[in-house]
């Protein structure tokens, strides 16, 4: 079984990840906003 620390380092990587992968589709998103104009 995993330690705690280690579980808590996964989930921090894991957050992390998802948290660049919104901001990298609004940035996107923004980007295509701004050619329409």
């Amino acid at each position: 079984m995993l330690s705690h620390s280690a579980m808590v380092k996964q989930r921090k990587q894991q957050a992390s990840a998802i948290t660049k992968e919104i901001h990298g589709h609004a940035n996107e998103a923004l980007h295509h906003e701004n050619i329409h104009i």
